[in-house]
């Protein structure tokens, strides 16, 4: 799924090397956006949760946040 929405990055082989591009951004451009914006939404909401009443969902979101600069995709892991 994650190829056809264009979210994984290219791939090159030449003589036996293998090299990641970046992201083709080929598949539907509306819902990568819907995507990102609902990404954006449940850390916005995982923040202003109370640590004690958070979800196991929110916990990993806010943990991933402190591990990760928000907003930069180069430093993202690949999902």
């Amino acid at each position: 799924m994650a190829a056809w929405l264009g979210l994984t990055p290219a791939q090159h082989f030449s003589g036996g090397k293998h090299r990641m591009g970046a992201i083709s951004c080929r598949g539907d451009r509306y819902l990568r956006t819907l995507l990102i914006q609902s990404a954006r939404s449940s850390l916005q909401r995982a923040k202003v949760v109370i640590p004690q009443k958070a979800t196991p969902e929110q916990r990993w979101i806010m943990g991933l946040s402190s591990r990760l600069p928000f907003g930069n995709p180069h430093k993202a892991p690949g999902l």
